[in-house]
């Protein structure tokens, strides 16, 4: 089961100085939501970046997960992904990170799918990149169930080859600062989407079982 993750870049920024919380709580959530992950024989799927995603897939891989994919726009010429090449290449325990990487074509097209390169979206927190990933998976999810057009995942990328309606929004609640949203919920229950607001390891598990 692939599970994309967004979330904050700046870990930093967001968690000591939005949320006001030390590196020992910090640490005990990355933990909790890493083992989570390898109970359930999950499959993480991240852009190869700083963050927080890619502190929970290194933890992820510490404790025995088999599989990170990361999500690359190796064609872009706007911004380039040389910024990325040492993340794309970290190693734990001496092996890759990263399993495989899918090329997302450019920057644009990166975020406008991230989310859905998953069977579920794990939110981990809302940067102005988190936001806009989350927004516009469910926008396409609009399009891909045909409420304003009909495409089909694979004309959008052909790595979107899940089935999306058992697709669901996983927000953690203890990484939100807002934790209803309630134009959203609005919006993914239109279309027929769960967002489902977790803030234990139990409730994390039984929501990424869920189907």
């Amino acid at each position: 089961m692939r599970i994309s993750l967004i979330g904050p870049g700046d870990v930093e920024f967001y968690f000591k100085h939005m949320l006001k919380k030390d590196t020992k709580w910090l640490k005990q959530h990355i933990d909790d939501i890493a083992e989570t992950l390898v109970e359930v024989n999950a499959t993480p799927v991240l852009l190869p970046d700083k963050g927080i995603s890619l502190e929970i897939a290194r933890r992820f891989k510490e404790l025995g997960g088999k599989t990170v994919i990361g999500t690359v726009p190796f064609e872009d010429v706007t911004f380039g992904i040389v910024h990325l090449q040492k993340y794309m290449e970290l190693k734990v325990n001496g092996k890759p990170l990263f399993s495989q990487f899918i090329n997302t074509g450019d920057w644009f097209k990166q975020d406008l799918i991230m989310g859905l390169h998953g069977e579920k979206c794990l939110v981990l927190g809302f940067s102005l990149g988190a936001l806009g990933e989350l927004t516009y998976a469910l926008y396409l999810l609009k399009l891909i169930k045909g409420v304003k057009i009909s495409v089909e995942p694979q004309r959008i990328h052909p790595a979107l080859n899940h089935n999306y309606n058992n697709f669901s929004v996983i927000l953690y609640k203890p990484f939100l600062i807002t934790t209803r949203f309630k134009e959203l919920e609005s919006y993914a229950n239109k279309i027929n989407v769960d967002l489902i607001y977790v803030k234990t390891k139990e409730e994390l598990r039984a929501a990424l079982v869920q189907t």
